[in-house]
């Protein structure tokens, strides 16, 4: 019914001037590096409408080298704006009651300072020439001078001045009315605003939910700790949610045939818990939550609440405190959410601290997949410095917090500057590059782009004489080299991508050994490693891919792309690579990329290309094809 659209900020621990952003209507992502003040934000925002009551205190929260200065003003510092957007579902029901028009805005401004912690709406924007108008219509008021006068009122009493003045029941009738619209205060537009407000808009504010890694579970847990509830400790907060969310009465645990039914509940609850968190926590899903009651004694308020996990795969349980961390986590908040999900009285919005801080990079995306699923229901703010945890074709959702010299600043990632700031966002967009670089399900790695070049215009050639190009669903794949392949075929291990290699003839040890342990450790099959010598027929046990064309055909592309007037005579054909034989006229051979876009620019009068050389290309096309094959 009511969405938080923006909020500002001032005067609260790192935030020392007025900072505002924009919220989106499911996620918003604040990013930045640590001591740059998110959690400050956070707890501002938490502070405002908390779920569990926390307030501003001064004492703690105003920026220390300002507290004295402000303590001897005696003045009072709006620390929490927020703007809210009414939806049209609650417009349309204040619009029935108060008349079309008559709230001229869908936004809502709730502020709390150190003097009023509570909180206080702003003076809604009130058209009461509108409000008059409906009450007159529902009233069939027609005398003009009545109508003057009331139109003509500057406050309530004005109002309340007309009753009794006229004798017709009808204006009575409107007075009456119009009084309850205006329950207090002299000035009639803030008086109808506090009806609105306390009538409609109020119930429907929502609360804030903070939750940070403070409120993970231990692995046992007192009874009389979470009875008492004598304790601040956060982590028992998570631990009441528990007993709340299986409906077990501590009270009643000392009596035996109701210990039977809680354990029953608990494990009821284990079981809900255990099939949520798995449709999320996809690291390992051999794991099931098991819940028990440890009583010593008789008085159940010495009991233990024990948590553990039970391993399908090795038949064996441990404590909920031997996982990591990161698991902890997840399981806690999943505990602690199924909590707040069941209460219906309240709306909320989630702030959630540096979630999945401590989990692997895989099981980041399993979060992001979850904080998506709240996002259906709930808005969720949330402070990262992971780029695992930012989605690059959602960085609409980011705002950046850098700390300057005058504090934490907020602004939109486009306007930021901090390359420490910016770099969890160009990590994300260099990873998700990295992602969709293999933009087929089947992929040929190539060292670089000059391969590229003449391998995509070759098997056009070849194509256009209906001869054997490459298969249109492979991607070539430049990698910068032989010595990147391990790393990139490691990279994508995983992806269900289907995976080829033509590459030069590899000699160096270092690089020949890192393809050689690709196939070793089977993580590429041998046939699917494929050289150019093996296809170039001239009996040369080493090849480039400009070996695959005739010598004749290369010197001219050469000379054509570089200008200089080399000879076929003048090479030592000795030496099995043509790059090599021309390096040792001219001392160096740094031309790939300049012959492949000849090459490629004469593709049009393809007739310089002999017969022998569309067989080995053909040839070539033919195994490599078959490496993609079902």
């Amino acid at each position: 019914m009511i969405t938080l659209k923006k909020v500002t900020i001032n005067k609260y621990k790192s935030i020392e001037t007025e900072q505002s952003f924009d919220v989106e209507p499911d996620v918003t992502v604040l990013v930045g590096k640590n001591e740059a003040g998110k959690t400050a934000i956070l707890e501002a925002m938490h502070k405002s409408n908390s779920y569990l009551n926390e307030r501003l205190d001064s004492n703690f929260d105003f920026p220390k080298k300002e507290k004295k200065r402000f303590d001897r003003s005696k003045t009072d510092v709006t620390v929490i704006k927020c703007t809210y957007s009414l939806t049209d579902e609650l417009m349309d029901s204040i619009q029935d009651d108060i008349g079309v028009g008559t709230l001229t805005s869908a936004e809502a401004v709730y502020s709390t300072s150190y003097h009023n912690t509570e909180g206080k709406f702003d003076v809604l924007n009130i058209d009461i020439v509108k409000f008059f108008d409906h009450k007159f219509q529902k009233h069939d008021i027609r005398d003009n001078r009545f109508k003057s006068k009331v139109l003509g009122a500057r406050s309530v009493s004005d109002i309340e001045a007309l009753s009794g003045r006229s004798k017709a029941g009808k204006m009575e009738a409107f007075l009456e009315d119009v009084r309850d619209y205006l329950p207090t205060g002299d000035n009639i537009n803030a008086s109808l605003s506090r009806y609105v407000i306390d009538e409609w808009i109020r119930q429907h504010l929502p609360k804030f939910l903070y939750y940070d890694e403070y409120y993970e579970l231990p692995s046992e847990v007192s009874i009389r700790d979470i009875q008492n509830r004598t304790s601040d400790d956060k982590m028992l907060e998570t631990a009441r949610a528990l007993f709340e969310l299986a409906d077990i009465n501590i009270e009643q645990l000392d009596n035996e045939s109701n210990y039977e039914a809680y354990k029953s509940e608990l494990e009821a609850t284990a079981v809900d818990i255990t099939l949520r968190l798995f449709e999320y926590w996809k690291t390992n899903s051999n794991l099931r939550v098991e819940f028990d009651i440890d009583r010593k004694s008789d008085d159940y308020s010495n009991a233990i609440l024990k948590i553990r996990l039970f391993n399908n795969k090795y038949m064996m349980s441990l404590p909920l405190g031997s996982r990591s961390r990161g698991f902890n986590w997840f399981f806690s908040f999943l505990v602690w959410f199924s909590k707040i999900q069941v209460e219906q009285d309240s709306t909320y919005i989630l702030l959630l601290d540096e979630p999945g801080l401590n989990l692997h990079a895989s099981a980041q995306a399993d979060l992001l997949r979850f904080i998506e699923y709240l996002a259906e229901e709930y808005q969720v703010v949330y402070t990262t410095h992971s780029p695992f945890m930012i989605e690059s074709d959602k960085l609409i959702r980011v705002r950046t917090i850098f700390e300057a010299d005058h504090g934490t600043h907020i602004s939109d990632v486009a306007n930021e500057k901090d390359p420490d700031t910016l770099f969890p966002l160009q990590a994300a967009l260099g990873y998700d590059i990295v992602q969709h670089l293999f933009v087929s399900k089947n992929n040929l790695l190539v060292e670089g782009v000059s391969d590229l070049t003449y391998l995509t215009v070759m098997s056009a050639i070849l194509e256009s004489k209906s001869r054997t190009g490459l298969r249109d669903d492979i991607a070539i794949v430049p990698i910068g080299g032989a010595d990147k392949v391990a790393t990139f075929v490691a990279l994508i291990r995983g992806q269900e991508l289907n995976i080829a290699c033509l590459l030069d003839t590899v000699t160096e040890y270092p690089k020949k050994q890192k393809v050689d342990d690709l196939i070793d450790y089977r993580i590429i099959h041998q046939k699917n490693v494929r050289y150019f010598h093996e296809f170039t027929d001239n009996g040369a046990n080493e090849a480039d891919i400009e070996d695959m064309f005739e010598r004749e055909e290369f010197v001219a592309l050469y000379n054509e792309a570089l200008h200089h007037n080399l000879k076929v005579d003048d090479l030592d054909k000795s030496i099995d690579r043509i790059v090599e034989q021309i390096r040792n006229v001219y001392k160096k051979f740094n031309a790939h990329y300049q012959v492949s876009k000849t090459f490629a620019a004469r593709a049009e009068n393809e007739g310089f290309l002999s017969e022998a050389t569309l067989d080995r290309f053909d040839k070539m096309y033919k195994e490599i094809n078959k490496r993609f094959e079902d």
